[in-house]
């Protein structure tokens, strides 16, 4: 009632109520009190951060006041993602107080980033992309000539090989028995290598997650509405492979 400011911050802080703490400063315009809030109430509540951006360039004056500290609020933003680089660029462009030269650092930051990610992944499609070329040469060659096995050792045991052997694709070759512990021709049809079967297993299992998920909308919507970053969600989406066209639609 007396307007005892430190009074009400107290009680504020009791509450949680940071965001409103810091929103009593910039309304009475005092920029040295809403720099110290920030610094104290941050790290605990990350949007107060947009938030001062916000109020650092809404006047010439409180720019000049703020001084540095723009530039800690910008890389804390980069640092932490809290907001879009197209946001930040929004939210400066609202009263045109901020120059390109004062955000200048953080646009070469992320211009710098980007092109490293572009550049990573890249290499990372043209890395899979000659594994999948190399991997379709090798299923057909598989699915139409004769394969030699070479191995002279057991792949289990490491004795030589003694007939009754088994060879798998894999050009892993065990003793039948007891190696294999295989007794009929069922078991012998249905025998997978067991140094690649965790492999296969682990393979197996990423590719029916990707078929269970691939019509769950609900999930990629839910996501894409939790997310800062909408294209990169939608692109790592489609990495998993687990999203098609239909589904962006």
């Amino acid at each position: 009632m007396s307007n005892f400011r430190d009074g009400t911050i107290l009680v504020r802080e009791q509450q949680g109520l940071r965001f409103d703490i810091f929103r009593s400063y910039t309304s009475a315009k005092d920029t040295v009190g809403a720099i110290k809030a920030l610094r104290k109430y941050g790290p605990e509540d990350p949007q107060l951060y947009p938030a001062a951006l916000a109020y650092f360039t809404s006047s010439p004056t409180i720019l000049e006041e703020a001084g540095d500290e723009l530039n800690a609020v910008l890389e804390k933003i980069d640092q932490d993602g809290l907001m879009a680089p197209l946001q930040v660029i929004q939210t400066l462009s609202v009263n045109g107080v901020a120059t390109m030269g004062m955000i200048k650092d953080y646009l070469s930051r992320i211009i710098e980033r980007e092109r490293q990610e572009i550049s990573n992944n890249r290499h990372m499609i043209e890395t899979f992309r000659n594994d999948t070329v190399t991997k379709q040469v090798e299923l057909a060659a598989i699915d139409s000539k004769p394969v030699v096995f070479q191995a002279t050792r057991c792949a289990s045991c490491g004795s030589p090989l003694e007939l009754p052997t088994v060879h798998f694709l894999c050009k892993h070759s065990f003793h039948q028995y007891p190696c294999l512990n295989i007794s009929s021709d069922e078991e012998l049809e249905d025998a997978e290598c067991p140094l690649c079967t965790p492999q296969n297993a682990t393979i197996k299992a990423i590719k029916k997650a990707q078929e269970e998920s691939a019509e769950r909308h609900d999930l990629f919507l839910d996501a894409l509405g939790r997310s800062r970053d909408k294209f990169g969600t939608v692109s790592e989406w489609f990495g998993r492979g687990v999203m098609g066209v239909g589904s962006v639609e």
